[in-house]
C-alpha cells in the first residue's frame, strides 16, 4: 500500500502523462492550432475558446478513464465559461495595446 507522498507522486506523473498524451494527440496532429494566446487572443473568437474548453473537458475524462489513479481520492475542476468571458475581458482591456474586447 503507498503512502500519501506516494499517491500524490503517482498522481503528478499521471497527470504529466495525460497532458503528454493530449498534446501529442491534439497539437502535434493538427487536431487543434497552436495558438500563442498571450499575443493573439484579441483575435481569437471568444465561441472557439469556449468549445476548445468543451473538448479539453471530454478529454481529460477519456484520459482519466485510462490513467492509473486507483486508491487517489482526487477531483478536478474546468473553469465555467462566465469565468472564462469574464477572464478574457480583464486580459483584452489590461492588454498594452488597450485593444477594445470586441469579440464579448
Amino acid at each position: 500500500m503507498e503512502n500519501p507522498v506516494q499517491n500524490t507522486e503517482r498522481l503528478i506523473r499521471e497527470i504529466n502523462l495525460i497532458h503528454q498524451n493530449y498534446s501529442q494527440d491534439y497539437f502535434e496532429t493538427g487536431k487543434v492550432e497552436k495558438v500563442n494566446l498571450s499575443r493573439t487572443l484579441h483575435k481569437v473568437p471568444l465561441e472557439h475558446i469556449l468549445a476548445y474548453r468543451l473538448n479539453l473537458h471530454e478529454a481529460v475524462n477519456d484520459y482519466l478513464a485510462f490513467a492509473d489513479v486507483r486508491g487517489i481520492d482526487f477531483f478536478y475542476r474546468v473553469k465555467t465559461a462566465e469565468s472564462i468571458r469574464d477572464k478574457v475581458g480583464t486580459v483584452i482591456c489590461n492588454a498594452p495595446t488597450n485593444i477594445p474586447p470586441t469579440i464579448l
